[in-house]
């Protein structure tokens, strides 16, 4: 089989993995050119006379074979080896791949099943970024079936990721190794494991000797300071044991700043998860049976509470809390254990208003509103049935999950897409509900509104609630209008006040349906090819307001390009990215088929906004407390403003 060549270029005769395990490992439509370049760091990295000619490679933690499959070429007169924890990328490699490769499954925990000294090298991208407990565990093991003088390359979470997943400046000497999401599964990403050089070269290099270390940069080669880091390490002779590789130094004073950060990082997420907790808990019935998400909570927070990291810093949690004790005004601290508890043990008659001033994500005390409940029921003077129509049970066992967290009767949830999703409508509800609530007053009594991609209907419920008399909600699947029908009945909602349609946007003539006071555009526009023209369109339906929220890349800064003439560019601030989204066949959060996304940057959201025909454009900014995305840039709402006749 000549499937590949010395540059790990991959001809077309080798097939590329379902959607499905490629999203496992990141992006599905870049899964290729993420592992290629990965495949030229991996070789750069190693010495100048290095030769694969005859030796052994691991690719530790291979998943479907991203990289693997761009050392085909190589592996006509070497060995290259994968393993994966997880079976279904394993098995579908020994169906296409195998041979030339090798592969085998491995447990969360070692041994591997290969002899000591095997291997002339191991690489483990994106492998100790999610590794909590284990960390030590694995290092030995690798230490164990490298040859000796072997190499071990892995890449690691550090300067160039702390932005984007842990929302805070970089500061190397408060960053040992430092664990979030530690009871994340693996379907959402698994941990966060963030590692700073100092802490690599004092714990790593008591094993390895450092012959490389890169901060930042790793398979990027457009942008060296972002993304993971790398290093490149050489076996030494004896392997200490697991206990010496995490023993702390006295001395260092930066372990003790990095515990100390890493407890603050714990409380930070220690308050969403009391805010995610506390809103799951808004609108259900005291006393009544506890939904299966609540389960799921109590059951991360048995792991976190058992895990070697949460141990280790429980003397300085401890010391934490007595200190706080002793500052003036400070008040008793309740635990998450003790939150759980009382929750639990919360009477039918608990009045609602003991939420009225939460505490923010951020952790300081805030006097905003709390986050906007989900619907139970949505409406003043609607009803909720007890029993579920036949039709609704049918639909909540039916594929796929449910886009909004529908708590429909007591111990009865809609099952949840994705667990980042009541947190992003939560956030988006409370930065347009202001405005939109302001319009609706001003249009009156007979305020109408319209909800373009409406899913399952419960912005339109939201709308009524802030003060529509007649909500329509149009949405291109049939399944979700199915879906938004049966919930709206199901609140005994009059569709007359709440009606749904299937249909693609671009097809509403703004003649036929009329104008609308306000008009939602929530999470759409990033998904077609002409954002552009449904913002146009959007004008045209609007009376008074717009709302429109969007992804956003992180492009910031202007581009350059030609405009006719040889050697002279022009600056654009304004841009876009375009994605081709193939897994619309089962993932309903993607565009329909074969078509190309257009994801606007912050700048091409306001442009589009203007030249749409509002009067004014602005964007809402986020608040502490709100989604991760919102607050760095990575989504945002714009609102646009009508005042005069549109036609």
């Amino acid at each position: 089989m000549t499937a590949g060549n010395g540059a790990g270029v991959v001809d077309d005769r080798v097939p590329l993995p379902p959607p499905v395990l490629r999203h496992r490992v990141g992006g599905v439509d870049d899964y290729e050119q993420v592992g290629l370049r990965i495949r030229s760091d991996l070789v750069e990295l190693l010495p100048p006379d290095w030769s694969f000619e005859g030796k052994r490679a691991l690719d530790f933690g291979c998943g479907a074979g991203r990289v693997l499959r761009h050392f085909l070429g190589e592996a006509q007169t070497a060995e290259f080896h994968g393993c994966d924890i997880d079976a279904d990328s394993i098995g579908w490699l020994k169906a296409q791949l195998c041979p030339p490769l090798h592969v085998f499954q491995n447990g969360e925990a070692p041994p591997l099943p290969r002899p000591d000294g095997f291997f002339d090298l191991i690489w483990a991208a994106s492998v100790f970024t999610h590794v909590t407990d284990q960390w030590s565990a694995w290092m030995v093991e690798l230490h164990r079936v490298l040859k000796d003088g072997g190499l071990l390359i892995a890449s690691f979470l550090g300067p160039g990721m702390s932005e984007t997943l842990a929302q805070e400046e970089w500061e190397a000497d408060r960053i040992g190794m430092n664990v979030l999401r530690y009871a994340q599964g693996w379907d959402q990403g698994g941990p966060r494991v963030f590692l700073s050089p100092w802490w690599i070269a004092e714990h790593w290099g008591r094993a390895f000797e450092i012959l490389d270390l890169r901060e930042a940069g790793f398979g990027t080669p457009q942008n060296r300071d972002a993304m993971q880091g790398v290093v490149l390490l050489k076996k030494k002779g004896e392997c200490p044991s697991q206990e010496e590789l995490e023993r702390i130094d006295p001395e260092e004073q930066r372990e003790i700043a990095a515990l100390q950060h890493n407890i603050r990082q714990l409380h930070a997420e220690s308050q969403t998860f009391y805010d995610d907790l506390q809103w799951s808990l808004q609108g259900r019935e005291r006393g009544g049976e506890q939904s299966g998400e609540l389960e799921a909570l109590r059951s991360a927070l048995r792991t976190l509470e058992t895990s070697r990291s949460w141990r280790i810093t429980s003397p300085l949690r401890q010391a934490g809390t007595v200190a706080r004790s002793l500052l003036p005004g400070a008040r008793p601290a309740l635990t998450l254990p003790a939150l759980l508890h009382r929750q639990h043990r919360a009477s039918p008659s608990a009045d609602a208003g003991d939420r009225s001033s939460s505490t923010s994500r951020s952790g300081a005390r805030s006097d905003a509103s709390p986050p906007v409940p989900l619907p139970e029921p949505p409406l003043p003077g609607a009803h909720t049935t007890a029993k579920l129509s036949r039709e609704l049970a049918s639909e909540l066992g039916r594929p796929p999950d449910w886009m909004y967290p529908w708590s429909l009767a007591p111990g009865t949830a809609a099952p949840l897409l994705h667990p980042e999703l009541p947190s992003v409508h939560r956030t988006r509800a409370e930065m347009i509900e202001p405005a939109v609530r302001a319009a609706l007053a001003e249009a009156g009594p007979k305020a109408t509104a319209l909800d373009l991609a409406c899913s399952e209907g419960y912005f339109g419920q939201r709308l009524l609630e802030w003060g529509a008399q007649r909500v329509m909600g149009i949405d291109i699947r049939a399944q979700n209008v199915r879906r938004a029908e049966l919930v709206r009945d199901h609140f005994g909602i009059d569709p007359s006040r709440l009606s749904f349609q299937q249909g693609d946007v671009f097809d509403i003539d703004p003649e036929t349906v009329g104008r609308f006071d306000v008009v939602l555009l929530l999470g759409l526009i990033y998904h077609v090819e002409d954002p552009v023209g449904v913002v146009r369109l959007a004008r045209r339906l609007t009376r008074s307001l717009c709302v429109i929220e969007s992804q956003l890349t992180r492009q910031n800064g202007p581009i350059m390009h030609g405009q006719g003439v040889p050697d002279v560019l022009f600056s654009a601030d304004a841009s876009f990215a375009v994605e081709l989204e193939e897994d619309s066949d089962h993932n309903p959060l993607a565009s329909t088929p074969g078509v190309l996304s257009l994801i606007p940057n912050r700048a091409a959201l306001e442009l589009m906004v203007r030249v749409a025909g509002f009067d004014r454009a602005e964007i809402v900014e986020a608040a502490p407390h709100h989604n991760p995305q919102y607050r760095v840039g990575d989504r945002a709402v714009a609102l646009g403003r009508a005042q005069r006749t549109h036609s």
